[in-house]
């Protein structure tokens, strides 16, 4: 059922990282191959929506300011 090794480690990981710390609300965003998009939310109303987007976002400039050399990945 599930093929992808590196995935259900990564997602084991996630859910441990989860519960250990007395999550309270939880956003999942997930794109299958066929470029499909899924959201699911558990206690997450439109302000937290946009807080996780705007980490979602940072996030991303942060992956570009690193790949072109701006800033080191120890440097966060």
């Amino acid at each position: 059922m599930f093929e992808n090794k590196n995935m259900c480690a990564w997602m084991e990981d996630a859910v441990r990282h989860i519960m250990e710390n007395d999550t309270d609300g939880i956003a999942i965003v997930a794109q299958s191959r066929d470029g499909e998009l899924f959201t699911a939310y558990y206690n997450v109303g439109c302000c937290r929506k946009m807080e996780f987007a705007s980490h979602i976002q940072v996030d991303a400039v942060h992956d570009v300011l690193e790949a072109n050399g701006y800033i080191k990945e120890d440097d966060d």
